[in-house]
C-alpha cells in the first residue's frame, strides 16, 4: 500500500507543474473518492511531497460539518505538521 501511494502521488505531482518555474501558470487539483478509499492519506502524502518540491499553498475543503473539519484538522496536523492533538 505504501509503495502504491508513493507511485500514485508521484504521478499526480508530475501533473501539477514545477513550482520553481518563473512566471505564472494555472494548475489545480482535486482529490475525490468514495468513503474509506484512502483519500485523506493520499492527499496528505501529496501535500508533503508538494511541500518538498516547493509548493507553498494548499487549500483543503474538509467536509460539511464541524466534526468532519476537526477530524481532518487533526489528521493534517499529525501528518503534515508533525503535531498531535495534545501538543
Amino acid at each position: 500500500m505504501i509503495e502504491k501511494t508513493d507511485e500514485l502521488t508521484d504521478e499526480i505531482l508530475d501533473l501539477a507543474g514545477d513550482p520553481t518555474k518563473p512566471g505564472s501558470w494555472k494548475r489545480r487539483g482535486l482529490v475525490l473518492g468514495a468513503v474509506q478509499s484512502r483519500k485523506t492519506s493520499t492527499y496528505l502524502a501529496l501535500f508533503n511531497k508538494a511541500a518538498d518540491a516547493g509548493y507553498r499553498l494548499f487549500i483543503l475543503l474538509a467536509g460539511n460539518t464541524e466534526v468532519l473539519r476537526q477530524q481532518t484538522q487533526v489528521r493534517v496536523d499529525e501528518a503534515f505538521i508533525g503535531r498531535g492533538p495534545s501538543t
